[in-house]
């Protein structure tokens, strides 16, 4: 069956590739050809605007309606060389966009989505800059404007008509390994009004599921805050469809005329279906079962792309879905609020953390769970996790860290596919990238603190490994995971928060306020963006912070240990001088950069006052007038080279000591000679009277030997 149903993705997929394709022809013969868009373009400032792919001006203060979104700015563009209509999304300077699914989808284009024009960085009148991309502008307007009501669709026609080209376009994302998470009805366009040739707008100018309407998320991902939604997988645009093809036929968004928190408790307590539809929508062509399917609540048991596709050809071979809620009729009290759904009762214990533990170590809460619930896997977790509690009693150091463990795993239980709560942290453990961006931008110093240690002590490993190994994404922050532990561990330059904001976002600028109000994505744009910044501020402005390291240590390896060299207290002065010089040696040498004059006047500075620490006058002289030269080259690998630190202060000081220690010698022996005196006259006494001692010694014996002989000769 699940062959079948590929192939049948596979045939959807063809046939509207097939229909795109003869469009396209028929489009081609009016306009000119727009160029292939780059993954790395290069844009042309054109007075207040930015002309990309050296063809669309991009005006970036003229504003366009229908395509912005909390996070994403829509521009007018001008084609300069053919006719071809345009706009333009502008990302949030402070938020990542999808870099990884803007190159899948530029190496691969999927024909049904808006088709790419150009991209790059962009600048409006006062100076900001932002990343843009150009997109062809739809013939028609969004099927359901944000905001709007408009002709309800029949749903006869959304299902014989709009549901096969869907289908189609999510198979060709899932070939392409890309999740959409902006799946909307005021994001679906259509080219005639048959709705034929339908068209999804951006999915990456914004974290996933950031702009997206908490209608479209589904339950195991709207508790999170907006930029923690994080990517999900097929089964999040899936429900996301649901909700699209409602609002089709409804000819407005779903519960647009309701409070969004009473409609979110509503669909915890009977079901997203019921909650939406008002369990009265019509079957006309089988709609209301495709709802059923796609709008189920339990990831698991919603619709895959598969039983949706073999639904179009054969419904009755289709899997029937499930409506089931985990919502009850005996709800828990918790601070004097009933609560008859887990997400619910979990969102709420993370907000009060000391009611939480107390309602973990008193009885009513496994009980609830496991007759109320009938969730005998949780009820397990939480009998285990009340051992815990009573063994952490008379920890006094740890017992904060081990109650914020306990309470996360609490939660945990209670919404195994729900966001991870830690403290203050609430995020899909596959959005922490845009989380820590979002938390960063806002400065939330405490949250950044809960996020390190959350971070470092591994224990978000653990958390989400049993849960997060079965999809390609999973396995890829789970292996971000283990590397942000050892990012976090440490303080170092290169290191840290901002270490673990760069790795996990590529499609974030750097942050540091050296570049206020510019957009630096490369190696190569950092490196011209200091040289215009030394140029511009001189030698004393400070170019490499926690950001600038954390971006280049992100990008590459080969300067980890200089960049650790800048903040450890270890190091003397000199040191970091000369580390910071490396670095920026290392990006000229891997972006192939020319003369870089201000950089090399804001390293001879800095190796200046290495050079006036040697102890060696002539050493100072020749290193100076060599670093002079190779300053006026521009080329900071030389000046490293000249200095030739640290084995020339190693070799200074060694000679320094040497110096001193044959000083020490000779200055002793100038002073015997000079304040002697006294000692040599004592000496020479001493000699003298030795020398007396000695003659009249030797006198004795031999006047003793004299009369020796002279007695032995009178007697014999």
């Amino acid at each position: 069956m699940r062959a079948r149903a590929q192939w049948i993705i596979a045939f959807l997929d063809w046939s509207l590739t097939a229909s795109f394709m003869a469009e396209t022809t028929e489009q081609k013969k009016a306009t000119p050809t727009a160029e292939k868009p780059t993954g790395k373009p290069t844009a042309k400032p054109a007075g207040k605007a930015t002309v990309l792919a050296e063809r669309y001006r991009v005006l970036a203060d003229q504003k366009v309606s229908g395509f912005s979104t909390d996070s994403v700015h829509a521009c007018k563009v001008a084609d300069t060389v053919g006719t071809t209509k345009a706009f333009a999304l502008m990302c949030e300077p402070n938020l990542p966009w999808r870099a990884r699914e803007f190159e899948f989808l530029q190496r691969k284009p999927c024909q049904g989505l808006l088709p790419i024009l150009a991209s790059g960085i962009v600048s409006d009148s006062q100076g900001q800059e932002r990343f843009a991309i150009v997109y062809r502008h739809p013939d028609r307007p969004a099927l359901v404007p944000r905001g709007k009501a408009v002709k309800p669709i029949p749903a006869r026609t959304v299902v014989r008509v709009v549901l096969p080209q869907m289908v189609a376009l999510l198979a060709a994302l899932a070939e392409r390994a890309v999740i959409h998470r902006a799946i909307r009805a005021d994001n679906l366009f259509a080219e005639d009004a048959n709705f034929r040739g339908l068209t999804l707008g951006d999915c990456v100018m914004s974290p996933a599921g950031m702009d997206q309407p908490s209608v479209y998320e589904p339950l195991e991902r709207v508790l999170a805050p907006r930029e923690g939604r994080g990517e999900g997988t097929e089964a999040a645009d899936l429900y996301a469809l649901g909700v699209t093809l409602l609002a089709l036929v409804l000819g407005k968004t779903p519960g647009s005329d309701q409070d969004p928190n009473a409609l979110l408790r509503a669909r915890m307590s009977i079901g997203s279906f019921r909650a939406l539809t008002g369990d009265n929508m019509a079957e006309a062509g089988g709609f209301s079962t495709v709802l059923r399917g796609l709008l189920c609540d339990q990831p698991e048991e919603r619709w895959s792309l598969p039983t949706l596709a073999t639904w179009i050809v054969e419904s009755e071979k289709a899997a029937r879905p499930k409506t089931a809620n985990r919502s009850v009729h005996n709800p828990f009290q918790f601070e004097n609020v009933a609560y008859d759904h887990p997400l619910l009762l979990a969102d709420a214990l993370a907000r009060s953390p000391m009611a939480a533990m107390k309602v973990m170590a008193g009885p009513g809460l496994e009980p609830w769970v496991r007759n109320t619930l009938r969730d005998e896997k949780a009820a397990a977790e939480l009998a285990r996790l009340r051992d815990m509690v009573s063994a952490a009693k008379g920890k006094k150091e740890s017992a904060n860290l081990e109650e914020s463990e306990i309470l996360a795993l609490l939660c945990r239980a209670l919404d195994p596919t729900g966001p991870v709560r830690f403290r203050g942290v609430v995020a899909m453990a596959d959005a922490l990238g845009p989380y820590i961006a979002g938390i960063m931008a806002k400065q939330d110093h405490t949250t950044q603190d809960d996020l390190k240690t959350l971070l470092a002590s591994g224990f978000i490993n653990a958390l989400c490994a049993n849960g997060m190994a079965e999809e390609t994404h999973d396995k890829r922050s789970l292996a971000l995971l283990d590397k942000a532990q050892r990012w976090a561990k440490s303080d170092a330059m290169g290191l840290g928060l901002e270490r673990c904001l760069y790795g996990f976002n590529t499609g974030l600028s750097c942050q540091s306020p050296v570049f206020a109000g510019k957009y630096v994505l490369s190696l190569k744009g950092l490196v011209n963006r200091l040289e215009k910044v030394a140029q511009e501020k001189g030698v004393d402005v400070e170019l490499i912070d926690r950001h600038v390291a954390g971006f280049v240590a992100s990008r590459t390896p080969r300067v980890v240990s200089q960049l650790a060299a800048l903040s450890d207290a270890k190091s003397t002065k000199a040191a970091r001088d000369v580390a910071a010089v490396q670095v920026l040696a290392m990006l000229q040498k891997i972006g192939s950069h020319g003369p870089l004059k201000g950089l090399a006047a804001w390293s001879h500075h800095r190796l200046k006052r290495v050079i006036e620490e040697f102890n060696s006058a002539t050493r100072r002289k020749q290193v100076s007038e060599a670093l002079g030269k190779a300053t006026d080259k521009g080329d900071l690998g030389l000046m490293v080279r000249t200095i030739g630190f640290p084995a020339s202060a190693l070799k200074d000081e060694e000679q320094q000591q040497s110096a001193v220690r044959i000083y020490a010698r000779l200055k002793k022996r100038v002073s015997d000679l000079r304040n002697g005196a006294e000692k040599r006259q004592k000496t020479a006494m001493a000699r003298s009277l030795r020398l007396a001692f000695l003659a009249s010694y030797a006198t004795l014996i031999c006047s003793m030997a004299y009369l020796a002989v002279v007695y032995l000769r009178m007697f014999a």
